[in-house]
């Protein structure tokens, strides 16, 4: 099903935050469009905060990239099968209003 999903939104057929909002179990990510969020509610994550399955994979990927199904394990130990949407990355940089309003 991922695979197909993938596809779709691959032809712009469906758009990757609509897929998450109507096909996604994770009810961390449903909410926003699929996307992990910090502590605070925003959606830019330090790698730090990254899941290591999440970050060895996206760090493979290019920004705009839809990673092919792959398999993890939930927090509360249930396999399950996710794709990845690598938006955007942001280069290190010192804190500042346009970048990080939500931290500051």
């Amino acid at each position: 099903f991922l695979d197909s999903l993938r596809t779709l939104i691959l032809r712009d057929s469906i758009k990757f935050e609509a897929a998450a909002k109507e096909h996604s179990d994770d009810m961390n990510t449903k909410g926003q469009g699929g996307f992990f969020t910090d502590a605070d509610g925003g959606t830019k994550i330090s790698i730090k905060e990254l899941d290591p399955v999440v970050y060895f994979n996206i760090d493979t990927m290019k920004v705009g990239n839809i990673s092919k199904p792959i398999t993890y394990r939930t927090d509360d130990g249930k396999e399950a099968v996710r794709i990845l949407y690598f938006k955007t990355k942001l280069p290190p940089h010192q804190a500042n209003l346009k970048d990080d309003w939500h931290r500051i």
